[in-house]
């Protein structure tokens, strides 16, 4: 054979095996990206319309016992049968900060026998589902947590928590850092918004109470004293009750709100100032002698106004601005 054909030879097996070589690299490294996501999840949170989140052992009933947030206009609400109410901004801020990025620390297995291990099985895992309408943007479970010791003593001794979560359509099991089932949570109440008023106190300059007794009065701010008619009342008691409204909240709803009609309300308690839309408490009697409340800042909810005296902490009696004394006198049902 001629040294041309030996050439020619050696030339042609030399690209057969750079193909296979860059054939076989390829390959690998599409099994790599399979194996290893830069995110778990990572979605563009102008596009999600609802959240679903399913508890343990329930993620294969979706009609019973699901959480269902959805967005309407610029808030986000819990939606079901009994309740129609406004999610507490700061946990879902929480929820959406995981969704914009959830990067893997490690994967953790890649088999499917291991999945009861880590908690990631449908009877054991929390399924959170992201719907763009009805299009599915993600689907993931939440397993068990793990805390990592510091390896190097710190001041407060504390490490880190880091969740086991797996793609609903895929077998591997990724440890992610932070405890997700604190924000991807099914109890509704620990979702919900608290608030009755959530004020700046320098901006208040009107208190408005509405009693069905004849007994309304207004206590009314003017060059920095507050009034109740043309007589000054205590500025410490005021002060004191003022302070009590700026960021009242509350967790004692009632039970199946969506299913309590209310008409006229009994008592309102309207709060004005200046920069801010008036905030408004309405309480209204039960014929079982229940008080029931309600709140501008915090439409859909329902509160119990018995429950930690809530009601006679809001609606108090006028003369109680003008006395000196620990307690503010509680207005009578």
């Amino acid at each position: 054979m001629s040294k041309k054909s030996r050439s020619k030879n050696l030339t042609i097996v030399f690209v057969i095996l750079l193909a296979a070589i860059l054939i076989f690299n390829y390959f690998e490294s599409r099994k790599g990206e399979r194996t290893f996501r830069k995110e778990v999840v990572s979605i563009d949170t102008a596009k999600i319309t609802s959240i679903k989140i399913y508890p343990e052992i329930k993620a294969l009933k979706p009609a019973k016992g699901h959480v269902n947030i959805v967005r309407t206009g610029n808030s986000w609400r819990i939606k079901n049968d009994s309740i129609d109410a406004q999610v507490d901004n700061r946990k879902i801020k929480a929820i959406l900060t995981y969704l914009v990025s959830m990067k893997p620390d490690r994967v953790s297995s890649i088999e499917k026998s291991d999945w009861k291990k880590f908690q990631v099985t449908d009877s054991l895992a929390v399924r959170v589902k992201v719907f763009n309408n009805k299009k599915c943007l993600t689907d993931f479970y939440i397993g068990k947590y793990l805390y990592k010791k510091p390896k190097v003593k710190r001041f407060d001794n504390s490490g880190s928590l880091y969740t086991y979560v797996r793609l609903a359509d895929e077998d591997i099991v990724y440890c992610v850092q932070g405890f997700l089932k604190m924000s991807f949570t099914t109890d509704i109440r620990m979702l919900r918004d608290k608030n009755l008023l959530k004020l700046k106190k320098h901006s208040i300059n009107k208190l408005n109470f509405s009693f069905p007794d004849n007994s309304s009065y207004s206590v009314i701010k003017q060059n920095n004293k507050w009034l109740i008619g043309d007589k000054e009342t205590d500025s410490l008691t005021t002060d004191k009750y003022i302070n009590s409204l700026i960021n009242l909240t509350n967790s004692n709803f009632i039970k199946d709100e969506n299913k309590i009609k209310l008409s006229n309300p009994d008592y309102i308690l309207k709060v004005e100032g200046d920069n801010f839309k008036p905030q408004i408490i309405k309480a209204f009697k039960t014929d079982d002698g229940k008080i029931i409340l309600t709140s501008s800042r915090n439409k859909g909810s329902k509160f119990d106004g018995d429950k930690l005296d809530l009601f006679k902490r809001i609606f108090v009696e006028k003369q109680s601005f003008f006395e000196k004394s620990k307690n503010m006198r509680k207005k009578k049902k």
